[in-house]
């Protein structure tokens, strides 16, 4: 599993057209963050968001970041293209002595470590920008995890049942693959009923951070139910391909 697993955020970094299609959304947020907050320090905007987050119940700013950093997961096609860059070496990737559940999920574990760095990016940021809030930033890192695997998961199912192998260069992989987009449209889709979740639950009156630890459980159960197609569904289709 290291092998593969290394092998795929090889292929990843190694060519250029992967590297800069595939992670330009991952660098693109925090550094459209650093540059807002910034400019907000510039402008003195900063104290008064520093102001304004000091009246606001720590559960809320838990609960916005936590959305945020899972938000990192859908900007990210490595793993929404994982299976259609293996192009014609598919049939050679058929033939290792592992099953196509644990080739998917090297994919599904490539994607996460690109989530997570990008996520390790934003929280640094965050404590640095606001060092009263570490805990809770530290707190949302956490809770964003499994949102984080989930729509990395879900990107790796899309590939293994509809992959594109039969592109002449490796920007039509990536670059002119719907399954990025609909990887990324899924991803939307995820956070939008996990997000309609939790202000269902507040409106239910069960306090932000009651809500958001239902809905982070909510995000466990879709996982485990995700990880169970990859295994059966996904594996086989990715084999017949």
């Amino acid at each position: 599993m290291v092998a593969l697993l290394w092998q795929e955020v090889r292929d990843v970094l190694t060519v250029p057209a992967y590297a800069t299609n595939s992670l330009t959304g991952m660098i693109v947020f925090p550094l459209m963050l650093c540059l807002a907050l910034f400019s907000s320090g510039e402008t003195g905007g900063l104290q008064e968001i520093k102001k304004m987050l000091a009246m606001v119940p720590s559960g809320a700013y838990l609960a916005v970041v936590t959305g945020i950093l899972g938000l990192m997961g859908s900007m990210c096609m490595a793993a929404s293209t994982a299976v259609s860059r293996e192009g014609k070496c598919h049939e050679l990737r058929k033939t290792y002595p592992v099953s196509g559940a644990v080739q998917l999920r090297a994919k599904v574990y490539m994607g996460m470590v690109f989530n997570v760095i990008g996520m390790v990016v934003m929280v640094i940021i965050l404590c640095v920008v606001l060092p009263e809030f570490w805990t809770e930033t530290l707190l949302a890192a956490l809770c964003a995890l499994p949102l984080a695997f989930l729509l990395s998961i879900t990107s790796v199912i899309v590939d293994a049942h509809f992959p594109k192998l039969n592109w002449k260069t490796e920007i039509e992989a990536v670059k002119q693959n719907m399954n990025a987009m609909i990887g990324m449209l899924l991803s939307m889709v995820l956070i939008a009923l996990l997000v309609g979740a939790f202000v269902l639950l507040m409106k239910w009156g069960m306090g932000w951070t009651v809500s958001l630890a239902v809905a982070v459980a909510f995000a466990l159960l879709l996982d485990v139910l995700a990880i169970l197609w990859l295994n059966h569904f996904a594996a086989n289709s990715y084999l017949a391909h």
